[in-house]
């Protein structure tokens, strides 16, 4: 062993000689903030956008009534956003029962969990906004010149967006279906869904496995 080896090798338990002393947890931190902020900030676009819809519809309730289809908008946001509530509450849950404190396994176990859920919901929020996305315009227009504004979009426009983003969105099922589930590809684009919030969390769990291997 050369002298640089065993002055790290020394460096490194003076450091947890030093940390036990002082009672201080020597293994490497955990920070779960990114975990929790991702879904309560989810949980409150959501909420705002169930209030907008709500709004709406409430406010313009004649028009409902006389023209249904001008709905269509807002009630389709309502339906995208109820889910999207679900979702940042069980996301929530998952997450602040992530404590390697009690059991690096259990956390370890417990992230896989909320990194399904995320990446599912994700790849099907991406594919249904393909599929959906001009309802957004269309609500912005009804928002800044009246109800039926809705109107000023053709059904035969409106067919052809929701048919392409359907289209689109089951080319890119089929290509990721295609590719082994191994592949730099597939692991990069769940790492994308899945976030940097999760990404950090398995960083800092492999971390603290290692030291207590260590």
């Amino acid at each position: 062993m050369e002298l640089t080896d065993l002055q790290s090798t020394w460096r490194e338990i003076d450091r947890r000689l030093t940390a036990l002393e002082t009672d201080a947890d020597p293994r490497p931190p955990f920070r779960p903030r990114g975990l929790i902020v991702e879904p309560v900030l989810e949980l409150v676009a959501s909420g705002l956008a169930v209030l907008f819809a709500g709004g709406f519809l409430a406010d313009n309730w004649a028009n409902v009534v006389a023209a249904p289809a001008g709905a269509l908008p807002a009630l389709t946001l309502y339906a995208f956003a109820v889910p999207t509530i679900w979702l940042s509450v069980r996301r929530l849950t998952i997450a602040k029962g992530i404590d390697p404190a009690a059991s690096v396994v259990d956390a370890t176990k417990r992230l896989a969990e909320l990194e399904r859920l995320v990446v599912r919901a994700t790849a099907v929020a991406l594919a249904a906004g393909t599929a959906l996305w001009i309802v957004f315009p269309m609500l912005l227009a009804q928002w800044l010149a009246g109800y039926r504004a809705v109107f000023w979009f053709s059904p035969a426009y409106v067919a052809a967006n929701v048919a392409f983003g359907v289209v689109l969105g089951m080319a890119g099922l089929l290509v990721a279906k295609r590719l082994a589930p191994e592949s730099r590809f597939i692991q990069g684009l769940r790492a994308v869904l899945a976030g940097s919030a999760i990404a950090r969390a398995r960083r800092e769990l492999e971390a603290i496995e290692t030291f207590e291997e260590d």
